[in-house]
């Protein structure tokens, strides 16, 4: 999503390198592209990681590609608020294009083409455009995002635990989301459809950015 800042922090970087290494850096280089989904609630680090995980395949020599669910969502995000604000029941799965991501995770693991055209939000814009992921090579898709858990063409499930209120004072610094009561309510909502997602995890990471659980597929 164009608007949205990620920072990569260290302890990210840490926490990346030890789950590569915990899935063992050979699964990644062999026969295959390799699927990785990050989920969880709003602002609890899902990006960050994403982006981490990149960086340290990198440095493993393993090319990879990330797919954000923000980018999914039918509708921009000031257009989506107004629906939720119309009807909040909207709230939940249903917003985002899962469909879509199943089959754009399928084509990179197919290795059928070496470029996707995927969609790419404007948040400040309230838009959704195109743009082209180069996939030659890429051995990693991974994919970040509150309801990622679901999807099923996934090799790697990870789970950040943290919940909306524990994020709440990163949430009030990067501006990106009002902090109303109408939105509580709805990071309420999410709250109870994400944490059941929890039982497909393969790691769980809880706050301290530490593998609490963790289930070698």
């Amino acid at each position: 999503m164009i608007g949205d800042k990620i920072d990569t922090r260290q302890e990210y970087l840490d926490l990346s390198d030890s789950i590569v290494k915990q899935c063992n850096v050979d699964f990644f280089k062999s026969h295959g592209v390799k699927s990785i989904a990050i989920g969880g609630e709003s602002g609890c680090g899902k990006s960050t990681l994403s982006i981490a995980l990149q960086k340290t395949l990198e440095a493993y020599n393993i090319k990879s590609v990330v797919l954000h669910q923000d980018d999914y969502f039918f509708l921009p995000p000031k257009t989506n608020h107004k629906k939720r604000l119309s009807d909040i029941t909207n709230v939940g799965t249903l917003e985002v294009d899962l469909a879509q991501i199943e089959r754009h995770i399928e084509i990179i693991k197919s290795r059928s083409s070496k470029s996707l055209k995927k969609p790419l939000i404007y948040y400040d814009l309230d838009i959704i455009k195109q743009e082209i992921l180069d996939l030659d090579q890429a051995n990693v898709v991974i994919i970040d995002g509150t309801y990622t858990m679901l999807l099923q063409n996934v090799d790697i499930k990870l789970f950040m635990s943290k919940d909306f209120v524990e994020t709440k004072e990163y949430r009030k610094a990067r501006k990106r989301d009002s902090m109303s009561p109408f939105n509580e309510k709805v990071l309420l909502i999410e709250h109870n459809i994400i944490a059941k997602q929890k039982a497909y995890a393969h790691f769980i990471i809880d706050k301290n950015l530490t593998i609490t659980a963790s289930q070698i597929i």
